[in-house]
């Protein structure tokens, strides 16, 4: 698959009037996609398919291993897109920390759920000139959006809210709501990314910059001060949208171990502006279902931290059969996701361990919420294979092992995480000289969680967690599967 095929270098394209078509095939479909291409799961996306990856020669190793560009012919074109479905409950009990924030279960117990359809592209380009490949890409590793669904409430629910039916449309919103962007999310992290590498025998190396947009809006409920604590009866609206660019690199190799045959592949993928990011924005409390009045948007800045990822592969071609075996293995460093908080202006987060905000003498507090998440390294295992029914049909399979990120002490319907399984079928079809078409499809399956009694988002180890930081009791039974279709589109020179 990542080579095109038995007899595919003979068979590729003879002319390069291919690249002033596909380049502006590719510069249309980056401007009509972008603004769709924002809807996945968080930690969810897989770029290509079996297609990308760390030993991937294809447009793909821009993001996945620019050093396994130096493998590619005379270079590419690719666009690879994807419909997704994703569905997520979450069955949130009373906690014994409801009665400390006074929540009342009307409207905060029971079942929550979304189902969402999304889909968008990923794109490159590359081109070689003697031992040196460059290429351009776009992608969207990081991305998701959730929309949940209503609260459907019962007569029963209905009839106790009868003395103050002001509060029924936000109740509405779902039991999920008081947590960060729980009714609607949408985060955004695009990356532009140049790329170069260079081969030497039996040897690649590469580097590529990514040129980071970061964009975050925010939909949940909100008490007056326009934190996360739970007050059904004074409940605004709070909405979020904050955004902001950053850069990062990424470097990587690919060796030919067997000729034809063997290929190894390792690469680094440093974090989002190599640290913590600072979005800037505004944070306004909407009070027109209730009654209350709407704040003007308030300056703020919301810095989180991801993470930086380490990936490792190998490809093996057998000599005498059509086939193709692939082992990659990665290791994501989501312990550098600790916390998410909004401040305001430009204003810091000093949080102290107890969740309080650091604060100078004669200092108003600058924070208006913190978030913890505390969130675990992730590993992950795929095994791939391909098998060439013809020279020119390909038919592949995939399977995936991945780790949580998200401990019970933080999982909250934000952020839904466990561990998954997911397995894939395709089909690549050589269309005509150099040009490729792929349809496949893949299935998470995430394992259920059920972290009642272990959250510590309200009260951490029998002690009330102290504001900016408190929030409520995220424990519940989580379910979550992911369908994804994906389609691919290559143009791969001689």
């Amino acid at each position: 698959m990542y080579c095109g095929g038995p007899g595919d270098r003979e068979s590729r394209m003879k002319t390069l009037r291919w690249g002033a078509v596909g380049g502006a095939a590719l510069t249309l479909s980056l401007l009509g996609w972008s603004r769709d291409a924002s809807a996945a799961g968080f930690a969810a996306q897989r770029i290509g398919g079996e297609q990308g990856g760390v030993i991937a020669t294809n447009p793909t190793a821009l993001y996945f291993n620019p050093g396994a560009m130096g493998f590619t012919g005379g270079g590419g074109l690719g666009m690879y897109t994807q419909v997704a479905l994703r569905k997520v409950t979450y069955d949130r009990p009373a906690a014994p920390s409801d009665n400390m924030m006074g929540l009342s279960g009307i409207g905060n117990t029971g079942r929550a759920s979304l189902f969402n359809v999304f889909g968008g592209p990923s794109l490159g380009a590359m081109a070689r000139i003697g031992n040196l490949v460059v290429g351009f890409g776009f992608f969207a590793p990081f991305y998701g959006r959730a929309h949940w669904d209503k609260n459907d409430l019962s007569a029963g629910d209905k009839s106790q809210l009868a003395m103050e039916p002001a509060i029924i449309p936000l109740v509405q919103d779902g039991v999920q709501r008081w947590f960060p962007g729980a009714i609607d999310a949408e985060l955004n992290v695009y990356y532009f990314t140049w790329g170069a590498a260079y081969r030497l025998g039996p040897l690649s190396i590469g580097g590529a910059f990514n040129a980071i947009y970061s964009k975050l809006v925010t939909t949940s409920g909100s008490n007056a001060q326009g934190r996360a604590l739970p007050d059904t009866p004074h409940e605004y609206l709070a909405k979020l949208d904050a955004d902001g660019i950053y850069g990062s690199f990424s470097a990587g190799a690919m060796v030919e171990a067997v000729p034809g045959q063997v290929f190894l592949g390792a690469s680094y993928q440093a974090q989002p502006g190599l640290s913590t990011m600072q979005m800037k924005g505004t944070l306004t409390l909407d009070g027109t279902a209730t009654g209350m009045s709407t704040t003007p948007p308030l300056p703020i800045s919301f810095y989180e931290s991801l993470p930086d990822v380490l990936r490792a592969g190998v490809r093996w071609r057998l000599k005498d059969a059509p086939w193709e075996l692939r082992l990659l293995g990665d290791w994501t460093r989501w312990s550098e996701f600790t916390n998410q908080c909004i401040t305001i202006g430009p204003a810091p987060c000093p949080i102290r361990t107890d969740g309080t905000e650091v604060v100078s003498p004669g200092t108003p507090p600058q924070v208006v919420q913190n978030y913890r998440r505390n969130w675990n390294d992730t590993y992950g295992v795929h095994l791939g294979a391909s098998y060439w029914a013809m020279p020119d049909s390909e038919i592949f399979a995939g399977a995936w092992f991945e780790t949580a990120a998200v401990p019970d002490s933080t999982m909250s319907p934000d952020l839904t995480d466990a561990t998954s399984l997911t397995g894939a079928l395709g089909f690549r079809y050589q269309a005509s000289a150099g040009l490729y078409l792929t349809i496949s499809y893949s299935h998470w399956q995430f394992v259920d969680r059920n972290n009642i009694g272990k959250s510590q988002l309200a009260v951490k180890n029998n002690t009330p967690v102290a504001i900016p930081t408190k929030t409520e009791d995220g424990g519940g039974i989580y379910k979550q599967w992911i369908g994804q279709a994906q389609a691919n589109v290559e143009a791969l020179f001689p």
